[in-house]
């Protein structure tokens, strides 16, 4: 009988790449904030957990448009997790300004 992380590893890996993306920056971004111990408001960290979440199944969800394999898809969601919103919105609005003044 396997043990229940194996078929939890088992149970995760069947789905789909936007989903694995997701699930991987929610638990990624929490650890961030507590390593960093940036936040101490629950509500502050599980905002911006989700957040990254839907953030990194957006993204992923255009790279399974685009035929990207499944394993991109859960590090584009650990890259967000571990970055943060913060970060992603600042990388973000560099690329939109800069794309402003050609």
């Amino acid at each position: 009988m396997p043990d229940p992380v194996t078929q939890l590893i088992d149970a995760i890996s069947s789905w789909p790449g936007p989903l694995q993306a997701f699930v991987a920056a929610v638990i990624i971004a929490p650890l961030r904030i507590a390593y960093d111990k940036s936040e101490t408001h629950w509500m502050r960290i599980c905002l911006e957990s989700l957040l990254c979440g839907c953030i990194a199944y957006g993204i992923a969800s255009g790279a399974d448009y685009f035929h990207v394999s499944h394993g991109v898809a859960v590090f584009i969601g650990s890259a967000v997790g571990f970055a943060g919103v913060v970060k992603f919105r600042e990388v973000v609005m560099t690329y939109i300004v800069l794309r402003g003044k050609r």
